[in-house]
């Protein structure tokens, strides 16, 4: 089983699992663990610039279709497995999970497979779910 869960950089910590970067930009300096990458869960460069939100959740949303569930499925369990199947943090820059492609992602997972990707850390959870532990099959 592949367990999931979303973090900001600032929030996250080791015993959360496997720190796994979701954004375009490097890990802040400050943050010192050992991560691996996911890039297509980064917003593309063309989407990241969008500044108004509707259309930045609507031009995300696509990119997550594009991007496909079986593909995302295939590169969680790959890098869960090199991990001794711990579980995914998926972090970025944001605070608040609702105002970041995070959530948004956390969302549409939970529509596409019916499992949930809780918010760990200090800040709230996706649309105000109960924080519970996700996983994906």
């Amino acid at each position: 089983m592949v367990e999931l869960a979303t973090c900001s950089w600032r929030g996250f910590g080791p015993e959360m699992g496997v720190a796994v970067r979701i954004t375009l930009g490097r890990p802040p300096r400050w943050f010192r663990h050992p991560h691996e990458e996911i890039r297509l869960l980064a917003p593309p460069p063309a989407v990241f610039r969008l500044r108004d939100d509707v259309a930045f959740e609507a031009a995300y949303g696509q990119h997550l279709e594009v991007v496909g569930t079986e593909r995302l499925m295939l590169r969680f369990w790959d890098l869960s497995a090199k991990h001794d199947g711990r579980r995914l943090g998926l972090l970025c820059f944001e605070a608040d999970v609702a105002a970041c492609h995070r959530g948004q992602f956390g969302m549409w997972w939970q529509q596409q497979t019916g499992r949930e990707v809780p918010e760990l850390g200090c800040c709230r959870s996706h649309s105000s779910r109960q924080d519970s532990q996700g996983t994906l099959f």
